[in-house]
């Protein structure tokens, strides 16, 4: 796909998105698909499901040979309470995860997939109807220099485990932010309701256990309980953390897009402009070498003579590059953007 801007004139023709692979998923909910991307080099095993394997890893053999590959978790199709995770290209449901409880959650409102950096299993983050989110994780590890997922030949086939739950909301998830730091230590979650939580990631396989001395609050056995922000302000259909960790955004049933300090879970600022909701927030990448010119090498000052030469178009580029955007699309079809911290 072009990267160059619609205003800027090229000298071969724009090439239009075509589709490279389909794939047909539930869509009576209101959860988008989560994803991650797979080592070429590591094949996935759908357990309890025996006489897929084979084909599976020979059409996945084949594919990694060709280009990258992906995991996409999707609401099952026929129970929006459990999960459905497909390869890309081969498009084969490699797993399913159970409803977390005997209770139902209601359908799954957001995912998140990745794999986690301690354990190094694949991970999936979910919120439900309920205002419930759980974690589970793949009790099999996979790295880059092995072939298939580690199990032992005398342990059990790996399987799915519930290591973490919690109902923090009192309505339903809409959305939620992973960390995006490679430690991978928490996420954040908004609701219908007022609240923004903020949880901790354990760093287990081992499937969680209710207090049976308070069975109305499901706590696992991470050491520290959700962190809540009761904001004020219901209806947060969108939050999304910056690249660094330090603030988050949502976008507000009330026309209003917030901003937030992650490390203290308190607000910082009001972003007030479009008339009607707000649905969507996005919030730019802060460049990794910001602040280079500040430093005591002597290629700060190198750098800050280039600058000085640029041309009033090199220059909006620089400025536009090194602008903390946050951008917030709403329900009159206009997108605001913001530059904040």
């Amino acid at each position: 796909m072009s990267k160059v801007l619609p205003v800027d004139t090229v000298p071969e023709e724009r090439r239009k998105p075509w589709i490279l692979h389909m794939l047909d998923v539930n869509t009576m909910n209101f959860c988008a698909f989560a994803m991650c991307p797979l080592y070429p080099d590591i094949k996935a095993k759908e357990d309890g499901e025996n006489g897929k394997d084979k084909k599976v890893e020979v059409d996945m053999e084949k594919e990694a040979k060709s280009g990258d590959q992906l995991l996409l978790a999707v609401p099952n199709t026929l129970t929006s309470e459990s999960i459905d995770i497909f390869h890309v290209p081969t498009l084969h449901r490699l797993h399913n995860i159970p409803s977390p409880g005997p209770e139902k959650p209601g359908m799954i409102m957001c995912l998140s997939l990745f794999v986690h950096p301690v354990t190094k299993c694949l991970t999936v983050l979910s919120g439900y109807e309920d205002g419930s989110i759980s974690v589970f994780s793949f009790t099999s590890s996979i790295s880059p220099s092995s072939s298939f997922p580690s199990a032992a030949p005398s342990s059990r086939p790996p399987q799915w485990n519930t290591i973490y739950q919690s109902k923090s909301h009192i309505q339903p998830i809409l959305s939620l932010s992973l960390d995006p730091s490679p430690d991978r230590k928490f996420f954040l979650t908004s609701g219908a309701d007022d609240r923004i939580v903020k949880y901790l990631i354990p760093t287990t396989t081992t499937p969680f256990s209710p207090s049976t001395s308070n069975p109305k609050s499901i706590i696992s056995s991470a050491k520290d309980e959700p962190k809540m922000l009761k904001t004020a302000h219901a209806g947060q259909q969108s939050i999304e953390m910056r690249n660094d960790g330090k603030i988050a955004a949502t976008a507000g049933w009330d026309g209003r897009a917030r901003v937030y300090g992650v490390a203290k879970m308190r607000e910082l600022a009001v972003l007030k402009w479009h008339k009607d909701g707000c649905f969507a927030v996005a919030v730019a990448d802060v460049l990794q070498g910001e602040g280079v010119e500040s430093g005591g090498n002597g290629e700060g000052k190198e750098l800050v003579g280039r600058l000085g030469q640029l041309d009033v178009k090199g220059e909006r580029l620089r400025k536009a590059r090194e602008t903390h955007w946050v951008a917030v699309g709403g329900k009159d079809g206009k997108v605001s953007l913001w530059d904040v911290y």
